[in-house]
């Protein structure tokens, strides 16, 4: 039986919360460019230069890291593939990484709204949370969970996006294995 007091918005409200929930994804976006001093972590560096490897052998030749000609990136060849895609489009190695900003974030941001509204079924929490959940957040062990700034961008993230949605779909078979043995 449906919860009369919990009142559902109607179409107008929708609009002007997904407008709001637009506006804030593309603040998150955006915002921190204008106070943030880019910079990259010493992985980063470490990706672009396997990356510029990847597109001309002939560099690093004595090196003993990054001379040998055998592909490094084997370990994840996905991550590899569009870094080195988004560096010969943009040229700059901040640029490669700002590029995929828009897209995690928005990624992130819609898996957590999912996964919210599926437990609250309130746009208004879902919406806040979800903003929330893009927040940067230090692990004990110095990793990040979270989106927006060009420092965020590993590898990992690139996979943690789509961890709301995994929980999601989790959710989802386990109360329809729930309804089906009742």
């Amino acid at each position: 039986m449906e919860d009369s007091s919990r009142a559902q918005p109607d179409s107008k409200n929708r609009r002007v919360m997904i407008c709001f929930f637009v506006f804030l994804t593309v603040s998150f976006m955006l915002v921190p460019f204008a106070f943030y001093t880019p910079e990259l972590s010493g992985d980063q560096y470490n990706h672009l230069l396997k990356v510029i490897k990847r597109i001309d052998p002939s560099l690093f030749r004595n090196d003993f890291l990054l001379g040998s000609t055998q592909d490094q990136s084997a370990y994840n060849p996905i991550y590899y593939r569009m870094l080195t895609w988004s560096y010969r489009l943009l040229g700059d190695p901040l640029k490669t990484y700002v590029f995929f900003i828009p897209p995690v974030t928005f990624i992130l941001q819609l898996g957590m709204f999912l996964l919210l509204f599926y437990f609250s079924r309130n746009y208004l929490v879902s919406l806040i949370l979800s903003c929330l959940s893009l927040k940067l957040l230090h692990t004990p062990t110095l990793d990040t969970f979270g989106a927006g700034l060009p420092i965020s961008m590993h590898s990992k993230t690139f996979f943690l996006v789509f961890t709301p949605f995994l929980l999601l779909l989790f959710y989802i078979i386990y109360d329809t294995i729930l309804d089906y043995k009742m």
